[in-house]
């Protein structure tokens, strides 16, 4: 038997249980203390279940927003691809305004302290799951090494994401700057309230993700199997997700982790080329016949899209994603909420949507996008909620409509795209092979392949990208990786800025640095 009483710093602030049988989305409610008590004893590997199941509910966070929705959206919002409106009626909260202004040296931003406080719980959960296991023997109940292996692979996994995440928004690129301070690196459960730690490099939290998602991607299945998974496990990652997760960090990482065009995870290329092969050569790289299913999945609680790598489940709208909402007029009883941002006007012509009966031949601007006129006469081109407010058309997201619905957090597509953008200026074989997977995408969508080699390129990449993954928080990944440029987004009197700018990544919240002296 073993009590684990869990100090907190700020930064895994009310992590609690308030009863033995009390696990899931209640582990992380509770108003905020310094100390958080688990209590009674945990007794079986069922209750450790648990543990994971309130981490991947704390994905989400015991408030409005968390690391799933939370950091898509902030990456979105600071890059290039929208611009801000400000409708009389538009709803402003959470000092959202503040990070569209990149006012990253703002220690107060309501925004920026949630991600942190999610993330960090969420790794304190993970952490106390992978003490116990790697220093003591399983209980009986349900301890045969799968299910202990999957349990294990399930709280690498999410430590590698929870720290990936935090990094993203208050960490430097590693491509660039992989010798400055990172975040503050957790490997083990915190269980003194003295036990602060300081900030270590980017590199250092890089290795650490990469070790992560190594491990879970040994010890995790590659599918669901309700004979012996428990249900839950249907809506969690799996080998696959821990795979397309690593590719998308060694994508970030810079082009020493790309890899070659042959290579292979699973023969020894630790690269993201070897990881998106594996994934494909495992038939894991599927395409949904249609692009509106994977964001409107109807199926079991835990179902989603085939295309879908990685989908975390929703069941209840006061805790459904909502990064849609700061682009996407949900379907809630307040649709008017926070929907704040459109698609830059400088990617309509980009993506040749400027003339509108072009840009219906794309399925993924039908059902994905929404374009509005001012004083439409037609109802399918009037804005339900703002078009009196009017004054030129807009484009508008419309992905994470529907808070309940399953959210895609890892999509074949990305893998796609990222294997494309790697090899396009490749000459022979590796572009014929990015021009390949960009036409798997544009096919799908209903539009004519691409069939000349020789003038394929970069930007027919670019456009694609963010054609297919636009207002899904990954069109800064893109131009980090790339070490391109960060337009302005319609930022008035904002030029471009390198892709490691200091006005890309947040200082850390206030009431940490306030409460650790080791970040004083």
């Amino acid at each position: 038997m073993r009590k684990i009483i869990m100090f907190s710093l700020i930064s895994i602030a009310y992590l609690m249980l308030n009863a033995c049988d009390k696990w899931g989305e209640d582990f992380f409610d509770g108003t905020l203390q310094s100390t958080r008590n688990l209590d009674p004893e945990i007794r079986s590997n069922a209750e450790y279940e648990g543990i994971l199941n309130g981490a991947f509910h704390g994905l989400k966070s015991a408030g409005p927003f968390g690391v799933v929705d939370a950091v898509p959206a902030l990456r979105e919002i600071i890059g290039d691809l929208v611009n801000r409106i400000e409708f009389s009626n538009t709803r402003t909260q959470f000092d959202i305004e503040l990070v569209w202004n990149r006012d990253v040296n703002n220690a107060d931003i309501q925004f920026t302290d949630m991600i942190w406080q999610s993330g960090y719980q969420i790794i304190q959960a993970v952490n106390t799951v992978i003490e116990f296991y790697e220093n003591n023997e399983p209980f009986a109940d349900n301890n045969s090494p799968a299910n202990i292996n999957r349990m294990l692979g399930e709280a690498h996994f999410m430590r590698a994401y929870a720290h990936f995440q935090l990094s993203l928004v208050f960490s430097p690129p590693f491509n660039s700057k992989p010798n400055d301070p990172g975040v503050i690196l957790l490997k083990k459960p915190a269980l003194d309230a003295r036990d602060l730690k300081g900030r270590v490099s980017v590199r250092e939290v890089y290795e650490a993700i990469v070790s992560d998602l190594k491990t879970a991607i040994a010890l995790l299945p590659a599918e669901f199997d309700g004979s012996i998974h428990p249900p839950a496990f249907a809506a969690r990652a799996n080998k696959n997700a821990a795979m397309a997760l690593l590719a998308r960090v060694y994508f970030l990482m810079g082009e020493n982790h790309w890899g070659a065009l042959n290579h292979s995870y699973n023969s020894g290329s630790s690269t993201a080329l070897g990881l998106i092969n594996d994934l494909e050569s495992n038939n894991r790289l599927k395409l949904a016949d249609d692009v509106f299913e994977v964001w409107s999945f109807l199926g079991a609680p835990f179902g989603k899209s085939d295309e879908a790598i990685w989908a975390h489940a929703f069941f209840n709208p006061s805790r459904g994603n909502r990064m849609g909402r700061f682009f996407t007029r949900q379907e809630t009883g307040n649709a008017r909420f926070m929907r704040q941002f459109h698609l830059s006007e400088q990617f309509i012509e980009r993506l040749g949507w400027d003339e509108v009966e072009e840009a219906v031949l794309d399925k993924r601007y039908n059902q994905l996008f929404r374009r509005f006129f001012p004083n439409a006469e037609n109802p399918q081109n009037r804005d339900p909620d703002f078009q009196a407010e009017y004054t030129k058309p807009l484009v508008w997201g419309w992905k994470g409509f529907a808070l309940t619905q399953n959210t895609p957090i890892l999509r074949s597509p990305e893998m796609y795209l990222t294997r494309a953008a790697i090899l396009v200026n490749q000459p022979g074989e590796g572009k014929a092979k990015a021009m390949g997977d960009i036409n798997k995408i544009r096919v799908r969508a209903g539009l004519e392949p691409l069939s000349d080699v020789n003038l394929f390129s970069l930007d027919d990449v670019e456009t694609e990208w963010i054609k297919e993954l636009g207002f899904e928080g990954l069109r800064l990944n893109f131009l980090q990786a790339l070490k391109m440029n960060i337009g302005s987004g319609g930022r008035d009197g904002v030029g471009a800025v390198p892709h490691d700018s200091p006005t890309l990544y947040f200082t850390i919240p206030r009431r940490e640095v306030e409460l650790n002296p080791n970040l004083q």
